[in-house]
């Protein structure tokens, strides 16, 4: 079991997460958004994986991309990720990255709908 925080870029995204039953941490920097590296990179980890990421520019197309790979997939509204009281300063992908796989279990998602012949329920 893995919980992933995924910072989705236009070409490329960066992952980090944890199994909590092993201790075991994954960190990858500039995974491409390809299909292949990620299929190669997430489905080479023990499952069942939970994810959460910002919603964004491509975040909904790589969830559907992504959704076969995870248990769990959540597109959040970024606010409640980033605590902007408590983390003071400029605001960075390490940072914001290491702060979701954390909050993947207790995040509510911003779209959880599901996609049928090309029509979108939430």
């Amino acid at each position: 079991m893995f919980y992933l925080g995924l910072d989705v870029h236009g070409k490329w995204s960066t992952v980090e997460g944890f199994n909590p039953e092993t201790g075991a941490v994954i960190e990858i920097d500039r995974l491409p958004n390809t299909r292949q590296a990620m299929y190669d990179a997430l489905g080479a980890l023990e499952g069942p994986l939970h994810g959460a990421m910002e919603a964004g520019t491509n975040a909904f197309s790589m969830k559907w991309m992504l959704d076969p790979l995870f248990e769990r997939l959540l597109v959040a509204d970024p606010s409640p990720l980033w605590d902007r009281r408590r983390d003071r300063g400029a605001k960075s992908d390490r940072q914001a990255q290491r702060s979701r796989p954390k909050a993947t279990a207790a995040v509510s998602p911003a779209w959880g709908g599901r996609r049928r012949t090309g029509v979108w329920t939430a």
